[in-house]
């Protein structure tokens, strides 16, 4: 059985490494502007955006649904189906909160 890692675009990997992983990009809004993370927008394009313009970028998450894809190209390669996914620590802080915690 082989193992697949899936990982969302917020992972910094080495050039060497990211071929052997399978990436989830987010989105990043630059005003109207919408890029797939390393599809449609690129770590220099991202960049050069930020000193073109006065709009700051916001970011949203890579959706369940780009993860399911993802885990459906890999269901077929004989992985191993073990999701590990990483802590949102803010996230987690406000859950706690809106329990009382």
């Amino acid at each position: 059985m082989n193992t697949r890692i899936i990982v969302d675009s917020t992972t910094d990997l080495m050039p060497e490494v990211k071929g052997q992983v399978s990436v989830v990009p987010l989105t990043v809004h630059f005003g109207d502007e919408e890029y797939i993370d390393g599809v449609t927008i690129d770590h220099k394009s991202f960049y050069e955006e930020l000193v073109e313009t006065d709009v700051h970028p916001t970011t949203s998450q890579a959706t369940p649904a780009a993860f399911m894809t993802e885990y459906e190209k890999v269901r077929g390669q004989r992985c191993g189906d073990y999701p590990v996914h990483k802590a949102v620590r803010h996230l987690s802080e406000r859950g706690d909160r809106r329990r009382g915690l």
